[in-house]
């Protein structure tokens, strides 16, 4: 396909947008009681990330009072670190505008894996807090 990045940190990038992913399903199915409930959440809460990550509508024609949300989206992470990747060495104008439009030279990109990887840890942290709450022994 062409791509300049490196596979294996492609590969890297997605198994912890994986991670992180997973981590907020499991959060979910701990909080709630029914199972059937946590399915129905799920939507909810995946429409939002395809809508804030960039990945289908630009970061810029967000409306401003809804642009807060892109920072609570793992995939929101996982575009920027892809984009910041496969195109940094980039010097057209069409790739400073991608990266300019979707706020990928934001923050630099060992932040981005920090936050995917603190979404996952606190994620998994909380529903086993919550599974332990509602544990009995």
């Amino acid at each position: 396909m062409g791509f300049k990045m490196n596979f294996v940190l492609f590969l890297l990038v997605n198994f912890t947008l994986a991670l992180a992913s997973t981590s907020i399903g499991i959060f979910v199915g701990s909080a709630v009681k029914d199972p059937n409930v946590a399915a129905e959440l799920m939507p909810a809460l995946i429409v939002p990330q395809l809508l804030f990550s960039g990945l289908f509508i630009s970061a810029n024609l967000i409306p401003s009072f809804l642009r807060w949300a892109q920072y609570l989206c793992s995939l929101t992470y996982a575009v920027r670190l892809v984009l910041n990747y496969e195109f940094e060495d980039c010097e057209t104008e069409a790739c400073g505008v991608l990266l300019e439009s979707n706020s990928v030279n934001e923050l630099p990109s060992y932040v981005y894996w920090i936050i995917l990887i603190l979404i996952m840890a606190i994620c998994r942290l909380t529903a086993m807090l919550m599974l332990r709450s509602k544990a009995s022994f």
